[in-house]
């Protein structure tokens, strides 16, 4: 916890030092082109229409994916899948299988023709609207057309209970969890 007397200090303005972000595994492709990897560069870009944005690395295989596709899945893991995360993480799908190689399962999806993951409690289709080239990533906004979520994350109003999620959040590069509620807004 900060206080008044804390001193700040100038930090190199590199993407390990920014804000906490939350973690999600995002798939794209279709059919045995089909991958899956690890973002945390993922936002709400637009509310009417819904959209969310992602920012995926040019020389990253799942960005060539997106491309060809035009479609993609923001799928939220909770912090079981830790492992499964990791993985997807660490390695390119341009030379491995990771729905194989971490224990995940495709499974279709409601409008787009790119998979869902079946062990993550939230899935969130998109369809992109746009994207723009920021240099070494570009972004790409995504209109939200479906989303699906387990059933035990609902409330009694058919709403996500967030205290029932527990979702995964990058930090400085590691991997946290979210933490206690603090105040609705």
């Amino acid at each position: 916890m900060a206080s008044d007397s804390s001193e700040k200090v100038s930090v190199p303005a590199a993407t390990r030092y920014f804000a906490p972000s939350g973690t999600f595994l995002i798939t794209c492709g279709t059919g045995e082109a089909a991958n899956v990897m690890t973002a945390s560069a993922v936002s709400i870009a637009c509310i009417d229409p819904p959209m969310l944005g992602v920012a995926i690395g040019h020389s990253r295989h799942s960005h060539g994916l997106l491309v060809q596709c035009g479609e993609f899945v923001v799928n939220v893991p909770d912090v079981a899948l830790l492992e499964a995360v990791r993985i997807c993480g660490s390695r390119s799908g341009r030379d491995t299988d990771k729905f194989a190689l971490s224990g995940l399962h495709a499974e279709p999806s409601l409008q787009v023709a790119v998979p869902s993951i079946r062990e993550c409690p939230l899935n969130i289709e998109c369809v992109v609207e746009d994207s723009l080239d920021l240099g070494s990533h570009q972004w790409f906004a995504g209109r939200i057309v479906a989303v699906r979520a387990d059933r035990e994350l609902l409330d009694e109003n058919g709403t996500v209970a967030a205290e029932r999620l527990d979702p995964i959040l990058t930090v400085f590069q590691e991997y946290w969890t979210a933490g206690r509620f603090l105040e609705a807004h």
